[in-house]
């Protein structure tokens, strides 16, 4: 029997290293005696976990532990279902912090809706080990912000592999990354290239999806007409842009102000697509019943504002009054801006409507301060793995113990990677 001697609060990484461990080892692994926060299911005191071939195959009071298993005990401690961060550049910001490693941008171009993620991410970047150690499990690699379009998500288990194939989290739906507002403003306003307006962003964005039409129209004329002749051309860029017009993606979607909300609802609208979540959004709780009515999840910060102009509106209770108007909501660290090991120390301290210093929103029921929110722990709904995450109903999102109240590392130039 091992004995794990540690003053931790939260035993995040016991579940994970116990999978591992089975895995490797072929054999049972029982966590035994903890306190276990379900998060769907209440707490259980004394609580055990029997982890086998890698995967959770029991949680209760009286389970038994299966012949053979190694047992760790575990009493004082607790443990919690794995993290799911829905908005990383894991792997392909790679430490250290180098122009070398920077491959979350293809910064030749605006729209960039050909590229992948999961053609540069670094199973090496020491991040990924870091973020394990904070009790981070599953994690969407999106690129960065620097483009209106920017390209394919990964979406990826942090399981130890060596290789892409190893980590990549297979049967994901296709997810893509979009952004609004200032970074793609000086992106290329500066180099005097549209777009340089938020005008600018719109029109580069429709004319796009418009190509993207005539396109798809091109391939079905050529197919009903009996595949005559040769083919047209392929474009990735247009090929991927086909299947958002197809309602095949879903989309998330870096922005701030609710003039950028209003324009990609716009868009939405008229090229009739959805709108899986709007990241960032710490202006969203100004037009909540809106987002809520469009069934539009949002992913955001626990605590972070002021680093742009279209940061300055944000509140920390950005995330309840979404929540209290039906919106599902997660949150997130936009790695590196915030570590994903420092996940879990976001919200302490963290009570909507009583941090000093910051207002309080009009409307807001002081009254239910304090109770957890239901939607607040979805983070895989927002990468649309719901009921995919082990013995639990989904893993917990990035709201447990702890706060971060300040930027643990300065971005990128242009606002590339995050922010």
């Amino acid at each position: 029997m091992l004995r794990f001697q540690k003053d931790s609060v939260v035993a995040v990484a016991f579940t994970l290293f116990a999978a591992a461990w089975s895995q490797a080892q072929e054999r049972p692994v029982v966590i035994k005696g903890a306190t276990i926060l379900t998060m769907t299911h209440g707490t259980i005191e004394d609580g055990t976990v029997v982890v086998d071939k890698g995967k959770i195959a029991a949680v209760g009071k009286d389970v038994q532990a299966p012949p053979g298993a190694d047992v760790i005990e575990a009493r004082g401690e607790y443990v919690l279902p794995g993290l799911v961060d829905p908005h990383s550049h894991l792997g392909v910001y790679s430490l250290p912090e180098l122009q070398a490693n920077a491959d979350g941008n293809e910064m030749t171009g605006d729209i960039e809706a050909q590229v992948r993620s999961e053609d540069a991410i670094n199973t090496d970047d020491p991040e990924i080990a870091r973020a394990a150690s904070g009790g981070v499990t599953t994690v969407q690699v999106l690129p960065g912000s620097g483009n209106n379009i920017g390209g394919w998500a990964t979406i990826v288990k942090l399981n130890g592999g060596q290789t892409l194939d190893e980590i990549q989290f297979r049967g994901a739906p296709p997810s893509m990354k979009w952004a609004w507002g200032e970074n793609q403003k000086r992106s290329y306003g500066s180099k005097g290239q549209a777009p340089s307006t938020l005008m600018g962003e719109a029109a580069v964005v429709r004319q796009k999806l418009y190509d993207a039409q005539n396109y798809t129209a091109k391939w079905k004329a050529w197919e009903e007409g009996g595949k005559k002749g040769a083919p047209p051309e392929r474009d990735l860029q247009l090929e991927a842009l086909a299947q958002v017009l197809a309602g095949k993606v879903r989309l998330n979607i870096h922005s701030y102000q609710v003039n950028h909300f209003e324009a990609l609802f716009r868009i939405a609208d008229e090229f009739h697509f959805q709108i899986a979540a709007l990241h960032h959004a710490l202006d969203a709780y100004m037009i909540a019943p809106e987002i809520a009515r469009r069934h539009i999840g949002v992913v955001t910060f626990a605590d972070l504002w002021g680093g742009k102009v279209e940061m300055w509106d944000a509140i920390p209770q950005n995330a309840y009054v979404l929540w209290k108007n039906g919106v599902t909501v997660s949150l997130h660290t936009d790695n590196p801006v915030i570590e994903e090991r420092r996940g879990r120390a976001r919200d302490r301290d963290h009570q909507p409507g009583e941090n000093p210093g910051h207002r309080q929103p009009r409307g807001l029921d002081r009254g239910r301060q304090g109770r957890r929110p239901d939607r607040l722990d979805r983070p895989p709904a927002r990468a649309g793995l719901e009921g995919r995450q082990g013995v639990h109903r989904r893993e917990a999102g990035l709201y447990t113990e702890g706060r971060l109240s300040a930027v643990e590392k300065p971005s990128r130039d242009a606002g590339a990677v995050g922010q």
